[in-house]
């Protein structure tokens, strides 16, 4: 891992491995087994080992891929039509997207990294489809649209859980939303 809270990514031309992979830690995969230790997972996996479990269940629970589960339970509900999970990008998508470079200024190898961990890594989306997740969370926090979320779990979504970060996003004190989850 080059950070903790993601994973390092796959080069164009790199094998991808499945979930089932990433979990058990088997080759391709460049991670070990995901461990869940007490109440958040701490030494080794990385903090996005939750996420990949989940990613798992919600899989196992609806019979589908991560990917097309998200598209119809949350952006298509919340009109977030610039958003979509993907480790391949298709040509229409790669037309959107920046290109990644490497600290050198180089472009990055097939211009940008490949992330099976869904869950975790593999979330493309636009500022303005980001303020749409934001609002409807503040909102369903507030009890004024509760279409996905209740009051109670938007409202766990936007508070520090173990003196660590809040799943979704933190409110501050004066009320502006920042990185968290």
């Amino acid at each position: 891992f080059k950070y903790g809270y993601k994973p390092s990514g796959y080069l164009v031309g790199e094998t991808l491995p499945n979930l089932a992979q990433i979990l058990r830690g088997e080759a391709p995969a460049k991670t070990a087994p995901i461990v869940l230790k007490k109440d958040r997972n701490k030494d080794g996996q990385g903090d996005y080992a939750a996420s990949l479990i989940l990613q798992q269940l919600v899989e196992d629970y609806y019979d589908n891929s991560y990917q097309n589960i998200i598209q119809k339970e949350v952006f298509g509900p919340l009109g977030m039509t610039e958003s979509f999970f993907a480790t391949e990008l298709n040509e229409a998508q790669k037309s959107t997207v920046a290109v990644g470079y490497l600290e050198d200024g180089s472009r990055l190898n097939g211009d940008y990294y490949r992330y099976p961990e869904l869950a975790t890594s593999a979330l493309w989306t636009t500022p303005r489809d980001y303020i749409k997740l934001v609002r409807y969370v503040l909102d369903a926090a507030r009890g004024r649209d509760n279409r996905l979320l209740s009051v109670e779990l938007a409202k766990a979504g936007i508070t520090r859980q173990n003196d660590y970060r809040s799943l979704l996003f933190h409110v501050q004190e004066d009320g502006l939303v920042y990185w968290g989850g």
